[in-house]
C-alpha cells in the first residue's frame, strides 16, 4: 500500500482507523515519535540540526503535533523535556 496516492481525507480515515485493543484499552497504532524534537544521536549528522530546528524552537514542534493530528496521528510518545511539553501543551490549546 503506497500512501503518497491517498488524498489527505483517505489518509486521515486510514490513520484514524489504525487501532489496537491491548486489555480492553484501544489505543492508535501509529504514534508520533519525539526523538527527533530532542536532537537524539540515533540521526546522527542531522541530530544538532534537529536540536536546533525542534528543541531550541518548540513552536516546530507544536506545529508538526498540530499537523500530525490534522492527518489523523492522535497518539504521540512524549518525553518528558520542557520544551516537548511545552509544545504538546500548546498544540493541545490549537
Amino acid at each position: 500500500m503506497s500512501f503518497s496516492s491517498f488524498s489527505r481525507q483517505e489518509l486521515r480515515r486510514v490513520l484514524e482507523s489504525l487501532r489496537i485493543c491491548v486489555r480492553g484499552v484501544e489505543m492508535p497504532v501509529v504514534l508520533l515519535g519525539t526523538s527527533p524534537f530532542i536532537g537524539a544521536g540515533q540521526f546522527g549528522d542531522r541530530s544538532f540540526q534537529y536540536y536546533r530546528h525542534f528543541y531550541e524552537n518548540p513552536a516546530n514542534i507544536r506545529d508538526l503535533i498540530v499537523y500530525s493530528a490534522e492527518l489523523g496521528v492522535w497518539g504521540i510518545q512524549l518525553l518528558s523535556a520542557e520544551p516537548l511539553v511545552e509544545a504538546f501543551r500548546e498544540a493541545v490549546d490549537v
